[in-house]
């Protein structure tokens, strides 16, 4: 009996052993792991691309829309109307979002995570596709991918009609 007890314990040692070896490996980001992510996705300046492409972009609609419903308006109007909104964007801390969005990312992402996708952001290929992602059109290099796929489809679906 002393030694299935003893036999048991030794089992019981070497299990609990290897559950807390086991635990670093699933251990949350920290906080400096995820702004190291940010940094090297280029967040912060993505972020930046976006919020002024969008903001061009809101600028044209609603000067459009405005231009139709009230046609009094002048080119006066317009301009205090640009530098409200160019107000607004510059009060926004997107500095304080990233902050906001580390939790979400350390609740989500474990140490090992963050390192491995560390690891291939600073390889070649990694860095190739984060410096096309952080680019400086505004999202329009998306539209461009979007449509030569769709002219690529669009080909491939003429040559097998007309192969036929």
């Amino acid at each position: 009996m002393k030694r299935v007890w003893g036999s048991l314990s030794v089992v019981l040692f070497c299990v609990c052993i290897g559950w807390a070896q086991a635990a670093p490996a699933d251990a949350p980001a920290d906080k400096g792991d995820v702004q190291k992510l940010f940094a090297t996705l280029h967040l912060s300046e993505m972020m930046q691309n976006v919020m002024t492409a969008s903001m061009q972009q809101q600028k044209q609609i609603t000067r459009d829309g405005l231009k139709k419903k009230m046609p009094s308006m002048t080119d006066e109007d317009f301009k205090r109307m640009d530098t409200f909104m160019d107000e607004f964007v510059k009060s926004i801390d997107l500095n304080g979002m990233l902050d906001d969005m580390i939790p979400v990312y350390q609740r989500h992402l474990t140490k090992q995570d963050v390192d491995s996708m560390l690891a291939f952001l600073q390889h070649a290929n990694g860095t190739e596709a984060s410096a096309r992602a952080a680019c400086n059109d505004g999202g329009r290099h998306v539209g461009d991918a979007a449509a030569h796929a769709k002219n690529d489809v669009g080909s491939h679906g003429q040559s097998r009609t007309n192969g036929q």
